[in-house]
Parts: structure tokens; sequence; C-alpha cells
């Protein structure tokens, strides 16, 4: 791969990258200053409420029970090894394709700012919940919508047999 080429790939996975941990570290604060623990604050009725929880766990939080010292350091070792692999991944097919690329940096911004939160707090800060009547999909944040839709353009384009891989 020619350098040139490399370069402004580059640039955007770690711009886009920075944007999405930034968003999602600013969201954070903001739920954490203005939504009381046990409080849902009703956005759309019937489908879309903030509320906080503290995620001890994992994605949809699985595991998610107060977790001791060495639950979080393992969470958080983990994370940090999925982040080295997206790091790997991209460093191998930089300027291959730009959506895979951008899906790339989507799930390392997304990555970065859980880690952030679960190196800082011990858990991860989530607030959006969705639901219809009394089904609630588990809450979430702005870092694991990142990492949702990157995780979902890097299937398609295995699936379809784009991998630049």
């Amino acid at each position: 791969m020619n350098e040139p080429r490399r370069r402004p790939a580059w640039r955007l996975f770690a711009v886009t990258a920075i944007l999405v941990t930034v968003f999602d570290q600013v969201t954070k604060i903001l739920a954490v200053n203005n939504i009381d623990p046990g409080r849902a604050i009703n956005i759309i009725p019937g489908f879309f409420d903030l509320v906080m929880v503290h995620n001890y766990g994992v994605t949809f939080g699985m595991f998610n029970r107060e977790s001791s010292g060495i639950q979080t350091l393992v969470f958080l070792v983990l994370s940090l090894a999925a982040l080295g692999l997206v790091f790997f991944i991209f460093a191998k097919t930089a300027g291959k394709n730009s959506l895979f690329s951008f899906a790339l940096s989507l799930v390392a911004g997304g990555a970065a700012g859980n880690i952030i939160d679960r190196a800082r707090l011990g858990f991860v800060v989530d607030f959006i919940d969705l639901y219809v009547g009394n089904w609630h999909w588990p809450a979430f944040n702005v870092a694991d919508s990142a990492i949702s839709v990157g995780v979902t353009i890097l299937l398609v384009h295995i699936v379809l047999g784009k991998d630049p891989l």
C-alpha cells in the first residue's frame, strides 16, 4: 500500500474515533449531572427514556452486578485487547476501503469511550432506554451505539465478500 493513500485513512480514522469518544464522554457527563438514579426522564412516550444505569458488566448488561476490582480489571484488559485488535486490523487495511475503515473507527471510538468509564469509574455509564410496552432493550450509551453500527457495517462487508483483509 503506498503511503499517500494511508495518511488520509489514518486521519479519518483518528478524527472519527476521537469525535465518537468525545461525544460519548460529553453525553455521559450530561447524563450523570442531570439524571437522578432510579428516575426516568420520558422523551418519547412508550419508546424512549433517559435513565441512569451503572453497568459493571459487559455488552447488554451481561454480568452486571457490582463488581470486584478483579472483574473490573479483567473487563478493562479485555476491552484494551479488543481495541488493540481494531488498531491492528486497521493498520493492515488502511486505505483499502473507506467504509470498512470508517466502521473500524466507530468501533475504536466506542471502545475508547467505554474504556475511559471503566478505568475512571469502575463501571460504564448507560443512559439510553428504548422500550415497547414492558419490553426494554438493555440501557446503552453513545459508545455502544457506535460499536453496534461499526460492527454491523463490518459484518455486512464480510458477508458480501468485501473484506479488505
